[in-house]
């Protein structure tokens, strides 16, 4: 058994001892990545305790344990990721949105809000489109037609 403790974050692990394949080189990279991977969650004082409570164990349930908090930690960088990625999504939708009521200012005239609700409305696809058709548009009629062809 593993317990580790640090500034409100425990790992216990009551694992069967694992085994995972050895090289010297491969191990040299695993321990590695798993003390860059240790660093993000954990000071570095964290680190030292974490590292003296695994060196007393034998060395298939140091390797079992050090397997599982990989894991962990691979998940959470997995989901940081995930999430990264969707927030990028949406910050790049959003500006989309603003270009193209920007670019329909400039080119139709004001947008009356019910037209700005409209547009922030569309997809992804429809903004595309909208952007290509708008360099057709001469006046805000064009616009009206174009989105009730929408619905």
């Amino acid at each position: 058994m593993v317990q580790f403790c640090g500034e409100g974050r425990t790992l216990v692990c009551n694992s069967p001892k694992l085994t995972m394949p050895k090289t010297s080189e491969a191990q040299t990279d695993h321990d590695r990545l798993f003390k860059e991977l240790l660093t993000t969650f954990f000071n570095e004082a964290e680190v030292q305790v974490f590292q003296a409570e695994i060196g007393k164990l034998e060395e298939t349930e140091r390797e079992g344990v050090m397997q599982i908090v990989t894991s962990w930690m691979e998940q959470g960088m997995e989901q940081g990721l995930q999430q990264g990625l969707q927030q990028g999504l949406q910050q790049g939708l959003q500006q989309e949105r603003s270009l193209i009521l920007r670019l329909l200012a400039r080119r139709v005239g004001e947008l009356p809000e019910t037209m700005q609700a409209q547009v922030a409305g569309l997809s992804i696809e429809q903004l595309e489109e909208l952007g290509e058709a708008l360099l057709d548009f001469v006046g805000l009629a064009d616009l009206e037609t174009w989105l009730a062809g929408q619905r």
